[in-house]
């Protein structure tokens, strides 16, 4: 019986490290996982902002697009480059003595 007592009281001490180990092993998961949760929480956050950022940059360009076609539909017609108008090639004017 003496021999049990102390084979286990051996045994208790050899395993003592190992629950100390297993036991901060433990306690450090737990705030990776704490730590871990508090990123996705941030991330949420990040996205739901570029959400409404994309979503305000869609109604600016919507605005602009709208912006530049009331402008043409009350801009006075383009001159061309140079400010000469273009020529209708139909009516005839300026190509040469006959017409072509």
């Amino acid at each position: 019986m003496a021999e049990i007592s102390a084979w286990t009281s051996e045994s208790s001490g050899s395993l003592r490290p190992t629950v100390e180990l297993s036991e901060q092993g433990h306690r450090t998961v737990h705030g990776m996982i704490e730590e871990i949760e508090a990123i996705d929480q941030a991330v949420r956050r990040l996205d739901s902002s570029l959400e409404l950022i994309n979503e305000i940059a869609d109604q600016t360009n919507l605005l602009a697009l709208n912006a530049a076609i009331e402008a043409s539909a009350w801009a006075p017609p383009a001159r061309g480059l140079l400010g000469g108008g273009r020529r209708d090639p139909l009516a005839g004017g300026g190509l040469g003595r006959d017409g072509r």
